[in-house]
């Protein structure tokens, strides 16, 4: 799905909701400050500046924050989302009362810096295990509610996305393979369904675990918390045609090593649950 696409599914998916709630957290209509400082009818323009190098997102959703609190603004981008950030670059204009500029100044950058930084390490990560033919993926270490516009983020900085939720794979974890009392007894059981959900993902953790696995019709399976040189010895044992996926103990210091393992996609929760933000500044101009 292209990031335009990606956009406009979120969009149908009660944004604007999510965004008011985020705003009346804030108690954006009660500012105390700007109601004591700033006459009603004053109005201004600030800008985003970014403050270090590196990849936007969430530029519409910081704009859509302006249009639901104040109608009347005028939002003016100078960048897309996904587009390379240099520390200076003036990302956009908002123009408008006030008192309403800085009622959502916060609730504005604060989506706006977490979703440029998911976005930029996930563009670091892509930049690295790339040239090696391999993926990058999430994973479902999102935060609650907002899991859509953090894989947008994801896909924006060059990644692409796992499953969405629960619904969306059949995903064999190591809590699923202790229930069932070992990965073959629960393949067995998944295989003797009628109807076999699919995608089937298998979370493997050991070669044994993976050679059973590969004996099933699955269409992918997790190598979980494996040395590079243990992936590289496991890829070498099993069918070409089935597709390997890494996760657990990549970062950007070993990333490349794991690309060269012999996988065709890597997963990695810190995209989303360890990221730092990107810092983005709002400014105003008198």
């Amino acid at each position: 799905m292209s990031l335009k696409n990606s956009w406009a599914a979120i969009e149908n998916k009660s944004l604007d909701t999510r965004l008011l709630q985020a705003l009346r957290e804030d108690r954006a209509r009660e500012d105390v400050t700007s109601k004591a400082l700033i006459p009603a009818n004053e109005s201004g323009e600030a800008e985003f500046i970014a403050r270090a190098k590196g990849v936007l997102c969430g530029i519409a959703v910081a704009e859509r924050c302006f249009r639901l609190f104040d109608p009347k603004a005028r939002f003016d981008r100078c960048c897309d989302d996904g587009a390379a950030l240099k520390r200076g670059m003036v990302i956009a204009r908002v123009r408008g009362r006030l008192r309403s500029l800085f009622a959502v100044e916060r609730v504005a950058l604060n989506l706006l810096c977490r979703l440029s930084g998911i976005a930029t390490l996930t563009s670091q990560f892509v930049n690295q295990a790339s040239p090696y033919g391999v993926r990058i993926f999430d994973t479902r270490k999102t935060t609650p509610l907002w899991r859509d516009l953090e894989k947008y983020a994801v896909a924006a900085g060059g990644g692409c996305n796992h499953r969405q939720d629960l619904a969306s794979a059949c995903f064999i974890k190591d809590n699923h393979v202790y229930a069932c009392g070992g990965i073959q007894a629960a393949l067995e059981r998944l295989f003797s369904m009628k109807k076999v959900p699919r995608p089937v993902i298998v979370e493997a953790r050991t070669k044994k675990e993976v050679l059973i696995a590969s004996k099933y019709p699955v269409d992918l399976i997790l190598l979980d918390n494996m040395s590079p040189r243990r992936i590289r010895s496991i890829s070498m044992c099993i069918d070409k045609g089935i597709e390997l996926e890494i996760s657990g103990g990549v970062n950007l210091g070993n990333v490349r090593e794991y690309a060269q393992a012999g996988a065709s996609r890597i997963s990695i929760g810190a995209l989303t649950h360890s990221v730092k933000v990107l810092d983005i500044a709002l400014d105003y101009r008198s």
